[in-house]
């Protein structure tokens, strides 16, 4: 499995767009998260994922984080669809409770902020006058 993030800014005054996209990794909780779904009858533990935690600590991912470095919050899934056999899109928007906030870190998890991926981009402020929008793609490989 591998992933990736769009991420888009929509700046609200001028009506431009700019676009990242960035690589994931998925990390050592998200790999434990992938085993108990797989080999626990019936799962148990942490619900589904479903919510985009950000957050402001840059530093690169590695195989051996358990979440994000420096969360500052998380929101809820805004939509998903399965565009093929092996993928599937999640969206979430970035509310204005992350005003004033410098993000460069995200990533997926459960409701008990249980993370399965982080990625970290460069350095985007949040503020009143702009929109940022994620879209996490996970690829299921053979």
């Amino acid at each position: 499995m591998s992933g990736e993030v769009l991420i888009t800014e929509h700046d609200l005054l001028t009506g431009q767009v700019r676009h990242e996209l960035v690589k994931n990794m998925i990390i050592m909780s998200g790999r434990n998260l992938i085993r108990d779904r797989l080999f626990i009858q019936p799962p148990t533990g942490p619900g589904p994922l479903g919510f985009l935690g950000v957050g402001d600590n840059g530093t690169s991912t590695n195989p051996s984080q358990t979440g994000l470095l420096g969360e500052i919050g998380h929101c809820s899934m805004l939509t998903w669809d399965v565009a093929t056999d092996f993928q599937v899109t999640i969206r979430f928007w970035i509310g204005s409770w992350a005003n004033g906030r410098t993000l460069q870190e995200a990533g997926l998890c459960t409701r008990e902020r249980i993370y399965y991926t982080r990625a970290v981009f460069s350095p985007k402020v949040k503020t009143a006058a702009n929109a940022f929008k994620f879209e996490w793609t996970v690829f299921f490989g053979v």
